[in-house]
C-alpha cells in the first residue's frame, strides 16, 4: 500500500523531470494565437558575411545597404529577463535526476534549417503564443531552438543567438538615451547584480554617429555579459533552480553564438527597418534564417551525424546530464578574435568534410569590436557586476580577496581559473578541438 508521503514525492519528481528536460531539450512551446505579419525580407548572403566579417565598419556596411536619413527609429523593448535555457551538447543524451537514471528518455536537441521556427523577442524558457512573423507549412509557428550545424560556423545555439541579439536590441536605445549626460541601466541579476553604467559621450559626436556608437556600445556590453553568464554558471548560477548548468557552460558554441547574436542585431538596428516589437521579430527571423543559409547550415539528420562525429572526443555519449563531465571540450575566446570549431579540426578525427558540406570550407571568424569611431567603447559604457552568495559558496575566485565586485577587466583571470579546473578534471588541453 502506498504510504501518504509517496504521492507528493512522485509528483515532486515528475514535476521537476519535466521542467529539468524543458531547460535541458530547448524551449517548450504551448498553444497560443497571435495575428501575423509577412516575413521581412532577406539580407543577402554578401551583406551577412560583411558583417560578420568587416570588423568596426560592419555598422556601417549595414547602413549603406538600406540608407536613410535622421536617427534611428529605435523601438524601446522590455527588458528581456527571461532566457531561453538551451542547450546540452550531444546527441541522444541519456538523463539522471540526482543518481537514478531517467528511463525511456534521451534529449535530442539538434535542429536544421526548417526546424528552428520564426523569432519571438525575449521567448524565454516557455513560450505561450506563436510568433506574430508567417511561416512556410510545416515549419514550427514558434521557436524551437537547439543546436546547428554549418559548414563555415561550426555548431550554433540558436537560443544564445536569439537572447544576446534581443538584449543588443534592449541596450541600444538605453545606451543611447544616456548618451549626453551618462546615466545606469540596471539589469535583471544574473549570479548577482548587473549594471551597464553610461558616461556621456563627447558633444562633437554628431546625432548619426551617436546612433552608431550606441549600436557598437550594445553590442560589446552584451558580449561581455553573455561572458559573464558562461562564468556564472560554471559557479553554481541556475536558471532554473534547482537544476545545475556547469554542464554546459563555456561549451564549444556558446561564445560564437552569443557573439554573432549581436552582431546580427547591430546590424539590423543599422539598417532602420522596424519599428515595433511584431516588425523586429519578422526582420529578426529573416536575418537569423539568412545567416545560417550564408554559413552553410545542413539538415538536422546531417548535424546529429555532425554531432556523432566528435562523440567521445567533444563530449562523453556514456555519460548522463547533467554530470558537467558529458562536455569534455570547453572553448574561452572572450576577447578579440573568435572563431568556430569545425568538426574537421577534431584531434585524431579524419574527417574530409562534416556531413552536408560540400568538401571543407573556410570558417568564418568573428571579431570582439571594443572600440568605434577611436573612442574605447568601455569608456563610455562599461559592465558592473556584484557576485552573489551563491557563486561565492561554489568556489568564485575573487581577483581581489573578498571584494565582490567584479568588472569585466577581471574575466581573463577567472576565465584561466576555469581553464585549469577543466584540464585537471578532464586531463590534457580540454580548450582545444
Amino acid at each position: 500500500m502506498m504510504s501518504v508521503r509517496a504521492q507528493p514525492l512522485r509528483s515532486t519528481v515528475f514535476v521537476a523531470c519535466a521542467i529539468f528536460c524543458i531547460v535541458l531539450t530547448g524551449c517548450t512551446q504551448l498553444s497560443g494565437k497571435r495575428s501575423r505579419i509577412a516575413a521581412a525580407p532577406a539580407p543577402t548572403r554578401e551583406l551577412l558575411l560583411d558583417v560578420m566579417t568587416a570588423g568596426d565598419g560592419h555598422i556601417r556596411v549595414a547602413e549603406q545597404h538600406t540608407p536613410q536619413d535622421g536617427p534611428l527609429p529605435f523601438f524601446v523593448p522590455p527588458e528581456p529577463d527571461r532566457l531561453r535555457p538551451c542547450c546540452a551538447f550531444g546527441y541522444d543524451l541519456k538523463v539522471k535526476i540526482g543518481a537514478v537514471p531517467v528511463p525511456g528518455f534521451s534529449m535530442q536537441t539538434v535542429r536544421g534549417r526548417s526546424d528552428i521556427g520564426q523569432h519571438s523577442y525575449g521567448a524565454g524558457l516557455v513560450q505561450f503564443a506563436s510568433s506574430p512573423v508567417a511561416h512556410a507549412p510545416g515549419q514550427p509557428s514558434r521557436e524551437s531552438n537547439g543546436i546547428a550545424y554549418t559548414c563555415r560556423g561550426g555548431f550554433i545555439d540558436t537560443a544564445h543567438l536569439r537572447d544576446y541579439a534581443d538584449l543588443t536590441a534592449y541596450l541600444a536605445p538605453q545606451i543611447r538615451a544616456r548618451l549626453d549626460g551618462g546615466g545606469d541601466i540596471v539589469l535583471a541579476d544574473q549570479g548577482g547584480t548587473r549594471t551597464v553604467r553610461v558616461r556621456p559621450l563627447p558633444r562633437a559626436v554628431s546625432g548619426r554617429e551617436r546612433d552608431a556608437f550606441s549600436i557598437a556600445a550594445a553590442e560589446w556590453t552584451t558580449f561581455e555579459l553573455s561572458v559573464w553568464r558562461e562564468i556564472a554558471t560554471w559557479y553554481g548560477h541556475e536558471t532554473v533552480p534547482p537544476w545545475p548548468e556547469k554542464i554546459s557552460s563555456f561549451s564549444i558554441e556558446d561564445l560564437y553564438s552569443n557573439l554573432l547574436g549581436t552582431r546580427l542585431a547591430g546590424a539590423l538596428l543599422a539598417t532602420r527597418t522596424f519599428r515595433n516589437e511584431a516588425e523586429y521579430d519578422s526582420a529578426m527571423s529573416a536575418w537569423i534564417d539568412a545567416a545560417l543559409d550564408a554559413l552553410g547550415i545542413v539538415s538536422q539528420q546531417a548535424a546529429a551525424d555532425a554531432m556523432k562525429a566528435v562523440a567521445g572526443l567533444w563530449w562523453d555519449p556514456q555519460r548522463k546530464v547533467p554530470d558537467w563531465k558529458v562536455l569534455r571540450r570547453r572553448k574561452f575566446d572572450i576577447y578579440g578574435t573568435v572563431p568556430p570549431w569545425l568538426i574537421e579540426s577534431a584531434s585524431g578525427r579524419t574527417v574530409d568534410a562534416a556531413p552536408g558540406c560540400d568538401g571543407h570550407q573556410e570558417p568564418v571568424v568573428l571579431h570582439t569590436i571594443d572600440r568605434l569611431g577611436g573612442i574605447t567603447i568601455r569608456d563610455v559604457a562599461s559592465v558592473e557586476l556584484v557576485v552573489s552568495d551563491k557563486l561565492a559558496s561554489h568556489g568564485f575566485p575573487f581577483p581581489r580577496g573578498g571584494d565582490r565586485h567584479i568588472t569585466p577587466g577581471d574575466f581573463p583571470t577567472i576565465v584561466d581559473a576555469i581553464r585549469r579546473e577543466t584540464s585537471r578534471a578532464l586531463g590534457g588541453p580540454a580548450d582545444h578541438p
